[in-house]
């Protein structure tokens, strides 16, 4: 039986969330280190040669405050 190939994948961005809600599983939120541009590029080579995922794929940005990253670090994974 072949597998169901995937449309989502689920990244984060780094630890790093300024909201601090009281029912926060995650350790390290006053981390403010992202993603390396180098694991990104690993992650988009993996996710495009993959024959586990289907268009469309949608990239979600979880854990930590995403926007928190700030829009240099969003900026660079647009060509």
């Amino acid at each position: 039986m072949a597998l169901p190939r995937r449309q989502l994948v689920i990244l984060q961005q780094g630890p790093f969330c300024n909201i601090d809600c009281k029912y926060c599983y995650l350790p390290n939120r006053a981390n403010n280190k992202t993603m390396a541009q180098e694991t990104l590029e690993k992650v988009y080579h993996e996710v495009f040669n993959s024959n586990y995922l289907r268009d469309p794929i949608t990239f979600l940005w979880h854990a930590g405050e995403p926007l928190a990253a700030g829009h240099a670090f969003f900026r660079t994974l647009l060509p």
